[in-house]
């Protein structure tokens, strides 16, 4: 007999590294998922992933947040239906935490890079989800914070089957470590989106990026949030309809927010800027929608609050030659 559904779920943490009193701590462990399911009606899998912390430290150097790279330990999470159920795919993958320190070096949070590790196939209506997030850097009473890390998550595929084809990335970037003591909380890290589709029928591609967070001080100034701009580091989101099906391709990005401070100024909120990062293609109806959303400054108790983040959104130039209608 068949099942009606199936849900599967994976998950794996890495083991965090041994704390070091008075000398270096150790690393945390790395950790993957696989996944692979066939069922004849609707399928559902999850696979979630954490990178070991790295070990504490008093006046030694605390380890880095362990990194997860599926371009270097590769990974497979898919799902599929042989009778035209409903398949979604997921995955959330994040970074390892930086080690704290007491007088020394707090770690520095672990990257997260994740391309096409969702997949799947039905005659029905296709959903992949793909979130990246990095570590965030180890927080430090009188030492130096660590930096939140870096996220990416990239998504390019094409479906010939599905009778909607609808895929979600995801990244935000590790926020910034905290100075609990004297000194200022650490700056995030930067989050990188691509979404690029090609369906048979309705095809659907969103992106939404979030810059890291600065890190919160006591005695000190808050940690810069991170600024996402798309004409530095690029990000591309696209959904292509080969057929007459409505294509949709839309991105947000959010710059960090600003890190709270006690005795100090809040830390600044980052920039977002979205420069022609949507397009498409189909010969119904095609929508186009890039949002920009600066990061909220930090607080402060006995300083300045911190500056929010400026914003800014363009698309130029875009001609669709086949589309039915265009809404932007």
């Amino acid at each position: 007999l068949d099942p009606s559904a199936i849900n599967a779920t994976v998950s794996a943490v890495g083991g965090t590294g041994g704390n070091g009193a008075s000398i270096n701590s150790a690393s945390g462990g790395y950790a993957t998922v696989n996944a692979n399911i066939t069922g004849a009606n609707a399928v559902d899998v999850t696979a979630n992933a954490t990178g070991g912390a790295g070990g504490n430290t008093d006046i030694g150097t605390a380890a880095n947040g362990q990194f997860l790279d599926s371009t270097v330990v590769l990974e497979g999470i898919s799902g599929h239906s042989t009778a035209g159920g409903p398949v979604t795919v997921s995955t959330t993958q994040t970074g390892g935490a930086g080690g704290n320190s007491g007088v020394g070096a707090a770690g520095h949070g672990g990257y997260v890079l994740l391309s096409n590790v969702v997949t799947g196939s039905t005659s029905g209506a296709l959903t992949l989800n793909q979130t990246a997030i990095g570590g965030k850097g180890g927080d430090t009473s009188l030492g130096v914070p660590g930096f939140g890390n870096d996220a990416e998550s990239d998504i390019v595929q094409i479906d010939n089957t599905a009778s909607s084809f609808t895929t979600n990335v995801a990244a935000t970037g590790g926020a910034g470590g905290n100075s609990t003591g004297i000194g200022s909380g650490a700056g995030g890290g930067y989050a990188t989106v691509n979404n690029n589709i090609v369906g048979a029928n309705a095809a659907t591609a969103t992106a939404n990026a979030t810059g890291g967070a600065g890190g919160n001080a006591n005695d000190g100034n808050g940690g810069d949030g991170l600024t996402l701009d798309s004409t530095v580091v690029p990000a591309t989101v696209s959904a292509i309809s080969t057929g007459n099906g409505p294509a949709m391709a839309s991105l947000t990005q959010i710059g960090g927010a600003g890190g709270n401070a006690s005795l100090g100024n809040g830390g600044n909120g980052g920039g977002a800027f979205a420069i022609n990062t949507v397009s498409g293609d189909t010969h119904g109806d095609l929508t186009l929608i890039q949002s920009a959303i600066g990061g909220n400054g930090g607080n402060a108790g006995f300083g300045n609050g911190g500056d929010g983040g400026a914003a800014g959104s363009a698309i130029n130039g875009f001609v669709a030659p086949n589309a039915h209608s265009l809404t932007v």
